[in-house]
């Protein structure tokens, strides 16, 4: 027996211990962790936090999210940022220069403002890509035109655009590319509700104007208009038109024309997109895409520099920021953890 005794003491010894709960902050009542508010800005010292939203009005909003990647992405907002002001920077892909750094890319359009959800719902993002240097630069993700093979035109930038659930917020178009010598410069794409601007050259591409895209160059293919793709230069299979988003009401900037070795760049993307630059004795930039911006849905609206224009370079990518603000008007009562950056509902 007592050998037997011996033999379970030592058993039960070895067994590993049930890890039990480690109070850190609360008080445990009835089995339950009690969870308060935690009203500190939410920073990398308070990471891993945990805290309790009662539901009470007036809850502070802080953080960032930031999307530099060219392509779509979405952001749900829960109930903890109804009411909460976002202060949002928008900015297009700029226009890929010539061939050798010859006609210089333009830059993108850009716009800050203001927006604060009313509701629950979805930030829906399209970042537009840079437009590549010549020759024959492909635009920039997805909507920029394509520079022509024969004389080294760049690409046109691509717009940028968000969207909450259906509305349509803002759209910044990208940058016209540069033609084939140093007098072919792309024009600027457009911010706020401004229309892109032209190129340069002897037969330059125009900027899209509105929801319109484009048009008026001899040779160039014309910007698509809103949600529609751009048009390619008929007499050159390699230099094609932006791609149109409909679900974005972006128009496709048009290709460049590729006729003779002097000629153009491609149209940037935009509410309405950029003319690809036309042929003649020095050829012509690609025209900029427009810019839109929901006059009744925003406030305390800007513009701003978008994704710069190549200088014997691609033009540099656009991008997507939201800054946060304000208190929060939603009465939901929830949990939420510190990331490092913002105050989340899991």
């Amino acid at each position: 027996m007592t050998r037997s005794f011996m033999i379970l003491l030592f058993v039960f010894a070895f067994l590993p211990l049930k890890a039990g709960a480690q109070e850190t902050s609360g008080s445990f009542a009835g089995g339950a962790v009690l969870m308060g508010y935690d009203n500190r800005a939410c920073s990398g010292a308070l990471e891993g936090s945990i805290r309790y939203n009662s539901g009470a009005a007036g809850a502070p909003c802080s953080g960032t999210d930031s999307y530099t990647t060219p392509g779509t992405d979405t952001l749900v907002i829960t109930s903890s940022r109804v009411g909460c002001t976002a202060t949002v920077t928008i900015k297009a892909g700029g226009g890929g220069s010539g061939d050798g750094g010859s006609g210089q890319g333009a830059a993108g359009g850009g716009t800050v403002f203001d927006y604060s959800p009313a509701a629950t719902g979805t930030f829906n993002l399209y970042i537009g890509g840079g437009g590549a240097i010549g020759p024959n630069g492909a635009g920039g993700t997805s909507s920029g035109g394509q520079g022509n093979s024969a004389g080294g035109g760049g690409g046109g930038g691509s717009a940028s655009a968000i969207k909450y659930d259906a509305t349509l917020l803002s759209i910044a178009g990208g940058g016209g590319g540069g033609g084939s010598t140093g007098s072919d410069d792309g024009g600027a794409g457009g911010g706020l509700n401004v229309n892109g601007s032209n190129g340069t050259g002897s037969d330059p591409g125009n900027g899209g104007s509105g929801s319109t895209g484009g048009t008026g160059a001899s040779s160039g293919g014309a910007g698509g208009n809103s949600g529609n793709n751009g048009v390619g230069d008929a007499s050159c299979a390699g230099t094609a038109g932006g791609t149109g988003d409909a679900t974005y009401s972006i128009g496709g900037g048009g290709g460049g024309d590729c006729d003779f070795s002097d000629s153009g760049g491609g149209g940037g993307g935009g509410y309405g997109g950029g003319e690809g630059g036309g042929t003649g004795f020095n050829g012509g930039g690609g025209g900029g895409g427009s810019g839109f911006l929901d006059l009744v849905e925003t406030s305390n609206s800007s513009s701003t520099a978008g994704g710069a224009g190549g200088s014997g370079a691609s033009g540099g990518d656009g991008s997507i920021a939201l800054v946060w603000s304000g208190t929060s008007s939603s009465s939901d009562p929830a949990m939420q953890f510190c990331d490092g950056t913002d105050w989340i509902a899991p």
